[in-house]
């Protein structure tokens, strides 16, 4: 098993090494999915100008502002929503990369200890 282990372990650091690049190419992140997310940060941008403009003046209706409101806290949502998608489209490479990259490390760390504890 010696050999094997360690051929396995070195296998896994060298996929380790390329697989972030190929995961990052095909992260799963459209660029549909960026131009919503473009589009959804310029909307909460002037909706955050719209909202410090209402709490400071009172001239609104009170179902104005609740309406306001609401479609600052959409659009916060909203926001939150495809931000998340990018974070996790962006962690998949890195994910898989990490455990590649500490799986070959156990492996070889077992197959050194196992041929070690052979050689005594």
């Amino acid at each position: 098993m010696g050999p094997v282990a360690l051929g396995s372990g070195l296998l896994l650091l060298l996929l380790s090494l390329i697989a972030k690049p190929m995961a990052d190419a095909n992260s799963g992140w459209t660029e549909q999915q960026g131009h919503q997310l473009e589009a959804a940060t310029a909307h909460l941008h002037a909706l955050s100008h719209q909202h410090g403009a209402v709490n400071h003046s009172h001239s609104d209706s009170v179902s104005d502002s609740e309406a306001k409101e609401d479609e600052f806290r959409a659009a916060q949502n909203e926001y939150a929503e495809l931000r998340t998608e990018l974070e996790r489209a962006r962690s998949r490479g890195a994910d898989l990369a990490r455990i590649a990259r500490w799986s070959g490390i156990a492996l070889i760390v077992v197959s050194v200890v196992m041929y070690a504890g052979r050689g005594f």
